[in-house]
């Protein structure tokens, strides 16, 4: 009954390696200390939140009587935090003599608490000894007990792992951090950390799941599981209003007008410059939304929009295309959102159709809607107006999986003339992680400190330092990591293992000058090739391109561009390839393009995703790489290092692509976007009544947007919008 103390005894049973379930464990007594709040009211609360009063005697004893191995896991978690927080508050209170009580005290110890307790002092040494070797017994307990925390790697797999990381660490040691000041050896080797082995998952501990596409029923139940749409609240007018502001650009009004029984459509050309000498890029993602959304809406909801003769009334959605939600960074982040309440009011705006990446945290946007990607979309048209897959769909499917050659291929896919080949061509492949693409940058509200490189401000002061060779320029690339977006990492990976490729076939060159190590042993290739490729064209127009952000860079003998970029044939003859996320966070073509090659597909799992990312399934259909690519190095060691596994996931990913091409398959994925996350919007939508309310509202349409386009909703080709090109 001493709640203002927070203490508790209680009697820890842990069971003993091999114990059968139902046996008497055998028990430690032990006194720890306890937050004042509710015990858990069960078991799921019970994980989330360890915590519990003397009190509460018959919650804790329950514990024991949860079946099967997750309720050990439950318990021995809770055991864990409270060992851990007992002798976090011995420590605490040695330092600062009546913070933290445990019993039996002195009266001396209980400042400012009217209790009559008498006993030996919790700080004598004996007690805190004893409480040590509890504390200690606990984590030997929980670090040795496979069954209870349901761990399935053996010694072996740890032993490898120890040794892995040791040799990495070793190695970055070596590298990157010799040349470091003293008093930033201590920073960059808590960076280099991120090459460890806390998030490793081994595969082979587990049974490798059944591959999306391996049977039609799978196929099936794996697009109807895994696909989420929010719960959407009602919304009107109201909602609509507050939502503008919070977005920088890229979100379109659509509106229903049953008077003209048209679907109009409006724009903020403040934030969208829409007429162009060039290209419009808003004219060029509203053309291909805009047709194929308003026929779904005409097609598929035909009794709500029957026109004012019909008694329908008007309805309002706003669709966005940006790479991913262009909302304000302010808007973005949690603790800025919680600084401005009134702006970022993001639960209530209204639901927003997202044909581009979207964020996993659904907070941040709680009423987005992921629809497919915009460039996605011809496609999705042709299914819905004449029933029929798409000729890339067909043609990727068609060659999925063949070795080399796809452009040469594609006359024989068409003419159903393509033959598979008779040997592995896995066996084949390239062992390389290999990437090709643009500068760009990534998720920049999410992560504002990643910034591209920069030579003068970046790399020239600090090669003072590190030495006027490449070797500095790569330890000065290594201090600036974390601040690096992943395509600068991968980049930077990239010159190292050049670098040490390079060295270590001189090496080896000058250690054969008898002729006795054969060329294979002499040259090393490198692990990773991924480079930037310089673009000459943006929407259309020409653009200089930017050599001059690399050319000092090839100046210490450190190639960061490819010339030219790699074709899909040159592409598929590597066996390790990577997705790296853009300005979005994902990449729209590259993720399919890379699962269609017959190597094995490195998914660079970051904070956004698009629309199919959750068909797909970790370790099944690709290797997760994180987000900072902490582990990329790892999981490259791991397929080599199993390359039989690596295979079979390589093989289900290809099946997926070839999936996409079944027309079972893609009718279940327009209708999920087109029909089942439609008619949520439709019936969320609340009409406006009386008109002076119509009339309040199209005169804020007047002064925030800009009417570009009007859509009958009765043809892909239904559309019409307003001159986009302008004279110079």
């Amino acid at each position: 009954g001493m709640p203002q103390l927070s203490t508790a005894f209680i009697q820890l049973s842990i069971p003993a390696a091999g114990e059968e379930q139902g046996t008497k464990a055998p028990s430690i007594d032990c006194i720890i200390s306890l937050p004042p709040d509710h015990p858990p009211a069960d078991t799921k609360d019970l994980a989330l939140s360890p915590s519990a009063r003397r009190s509460s005697v018959d919650s804790l004893a329950s514990i024991h009587f949860i079946e099967g191995d997750q309720g050990q896991k439950f318990y021995m978690a809770w055991a864990a935090s409270h060992i851990t927080r007992a002798a976090d508050d011995i420590f605490d209170a040695s330092q600062s003599k009546g913070k933290t009580c445990m019993l039996p005290c002195h009266d001396d110890d209980l400042q400012g608490h009217n209790h009559d307790l008498q006993g030996p002092s919790v700080f004598n040494p004996r007690n805190m000894i004893a409480v040590a070797l509890i504390a200690t017994m606990g984590i030997l307990v929980i670090c040795y007990h496979p069954k209870s925390l349901d761990l399935n790697v053996t010694n072996k797999q740890l032993l490898h792992s120890k040794n892995h990381h040791n040799s990495q660490h070793e190695y970055f040691k070596e590298k990157s951090i010799q040349q470091s000041h003293p008093s930033q050896k201590e920073e960059s080797q808590q960076h280099r950390l991120l090459w460890g082995l806390s998030s490793f998952f081994d595969p082979k501990s587990v049974a490798l799941r059944k591959p999306f596409g391996s049977s039609t029923d799978h196929a099936m139940s794996n697009l109807k599981e895994r696909f989420y749409v929010p719960n959407l609240s009602p919304y009107n007018q109201h909602n609509i209003i507050m939502t503008p502001p919070a977005f920088s650009r890229e979100l379109f009004l659509l509106y229903y007008d049953p008077t003209e029984d048209a679907f109009l459509i409006y724009i903020d050309e403040k934030k969208d410059e829409y007429q162009s000498p060039v290209y419009s890029p808003t004219w060029g993602r509203l053309n291909a939304v805009m047709p194929i959304l308003t026929s779904a809406l005409r097609n598929h909801f035909s009794d709500r929009f029957q026109g004012a003769a019909g008694g329908s009334s008007e309805f309002i959605i706003f669709v966005s295309t940006g790479d991913i939600p262009k909302l304000t960074c302010d808007c973005v982040r949690k603790e800025e959102r919680v600084r401005r309440p009134i702006f970022c009011q993001n639960e209530i705006f209204a639901p927003i159709l997202q044909f581009g990446s979207v964020y996993k945290d659904v907070t941040i946007l709680p009423n987005l809607v992921a629809m497919p990607v915009w460039s996605h979309l011809p496609c999705f048209t042709e299914w819905q107006s004449e029933g029929s897959i798409c000729l890339e769909l067909k043609m990727r499917s068609d060659i999925a999986g063949v070795f080399g050659g796809e452009e040469a291929l594609i006359a024989d896919a068409l003419a159903g003339e393509l033959k598979q080949t008779s040997f592995s061509v896995w066996d084949t492949l390239t062992p390389t992680l290999v990437w090709r693409g643009s500068e760009w940058f990534f998720l920049n509200c999410i992560h504002p400190n990643l910034l591209p490189v920069k030579w003068d401000r970046d790399i020239e002061p600090r090669i003072a330092h590190f030495g006027n060779h490449a070797r500095g320029v790569m330890q000065s690339l290594l201090e600036l990591w974390d601040n690096l977006p992943p395509r600068w990492k991968a980049a930077t990976l990239t010159a190292m293992a050049e670098l040490d490729a390079e060295e270590m076939s001189e090496a080896g060159t000058k250690d054969n000058e008898g002729g006795d190590v054969d060329f294979e042993q002499q040259h090393h290739v490198p692990w990773i090739d991924a480079k930037f490729t310089i673009k000459s064209k943006i929407h259309g127009k020409h653009v200089e391109p930017m050599l001059d952000r690399y050319e000092p860079f090839q100046e210490y003998g450190i190639q960061m561009t490819s010339e030219q970029m790699m074709s899909l044939s040159e592409l598929s003859k590597y066996k390790y390839h990577i997705d790296l996320g853009g300005g979005g966070g994902t990449t729209w073509f590259g993720t399919i393009e890379k699962l269609a090659m017959p190597g094995v597909l490195f998914h660079h799992v970051t904070s956004s995703k698009d629309y199919h990312h959750d068909d797909l399934i970790p370790w099944v259909h690709y290797i997760p790489i994180n987000e900072d690519l902490s582990n990329l190095r790892e999981m490259y060691d791991w397929a080599e290092a199993n390359t039989e596994d690596a295979r079979k996931i390589s093989e289900a990913g290809t099946e997926y692509i070839k999936n996409r091409a079944m027309p079972h398959v893609m009718k279940v994925t327009y209708e999920r976007y087109f029909v089942h996350s439609l008619k949520r919007v439709v019936d969320a939508y609340q009409p406006m009544e009386g008109e002076e309310v119509m009339g309040q509202m199209k005169d804020w349409l007047s002064k925030w947007s800009f009417l570009v386009g009007k859509c009958s909703g009765r043809s892909d080709e239904n559309c019409e919008f307003k001159n986009w090109r302008v004279d110079e």
